[in-house]
């Protein structure tokens, strides 16, 4: 079930998969494009959280730093990755 002001997320614009045949700097421009159009999906707590765990931070301490539960930190994380189309790691 959807809250009510949550935004309805469309798809991002299509970004052309990384080329072998390309150099090595052009596939990390792709990517670069490809990652801030989906992080500017994100809400902001989603950001911090995102942030967070890609800076080191188990999920524990994110969600003590953000004075919540981890499970909530889990459910904002997995809520955000069937959104944007990633997996659980």
């Amino acid at each position: 079930m959807r809250r009510q002001d949550a935004p309805v997320v469309e798809d991002p614009p299509e970004v052309p998969p990384p080329d072998p045949d390309t150099g090595a700097e052009e596939n990390r421009r792709i990517a670069a494009l490809d990652f801030r159009r989906r992080r500017d999906l994100l809400t902001p707590r989603e950001q911090t959280i995102v942030s967070a765990e890609l800076a080191g931070q188990t999920r524990a301490e994110i969600a003590e730093a953000l004075g919540t539960t981890r499970a909530n930190v889990d459910q904002i994380l997995n809520r955000m990755r069937r959104r944007l189309g990633g997996t659980n790691t």
